[in-house]
């Protein structure tokens, strides 16, 4: 058992284990049929290798200007009183908010995807690093870091498979021999 607080209350999550369940096991065979390949960007939340795309919906942007008027409000209290308070829970609503908007998103693009293929590959981006250019916000805001992880989960029930695989980088030397 957990309890964990949120900025609207607290949260009880439980966890059992039950021996009668039997464990779920993905052998799926990759086939051109039943493969579908994504694509994260930052014009375009993904793209499949069908060529449907999901636009980034960026709900941090969006929400940009309320979350500046609440810190302002914020940074004019006193720090301790209630009012403060107050304000640091608005701050926190706010957020969590944004978050709970983009878990949404997240778990429904997976869905999404899981309906059409058995077997999803996507690109293992190395979001750290990315989010340290000048583009972090637009990267921050996007999360490609979730989707692979929900899609993960998400496979586990459907009985289909994920498949990771490197970026591939940009080698001029290979097209000058072509």
């Amino acid at each position: 058992m957990t309890i964990s607080r949120k900025a609207d209350g607290y949260y009880v999550t439980l966890s059992l284990e039950d021996k009668s369940v039997p464990a779920l096991t993905t052998e799926v065979e990759p086939t051109l049929k039943n493969t579908l390949g994504i694509d994260m960007g930052l014009k375009e939340f993904l793209v499949t290798s069908v060529g449907e795309s999901v636009p980034i919906p960026q709900y941090y942007r969006k929400s940009q200007q309320r979350l500046k008027t609440l810190q302002k409000r914020l940074s004019s209290k006193k720090k301790g009183s209630k009012r403060w308070l107050k304000a640091v829970k608005a701050v926190a609503k706010q957020h969590k908010k944004v978050a709970d908007k983009r878990k949404y998103f997240h778990f429904k693009t997976a869905n999404e995807l899981l309906s059409k293929a058995e077997v999803i590959a996507h690109e293992n981006l190395n979001i750290k690093g990315l989010a340290k250019t000048r583009l972090s916000k637009s990267i921050n805001d996007a999360i490609w870091g979730s989707i692979p992880v929900y899609l993960k989960c998400q496979s586990r029930k459907c009985w289909s498979e994920n498949y990771r695989s490197e970026p591939q980088k940009y080698q001029p030397r290979l097209l000058k021999l072509w």
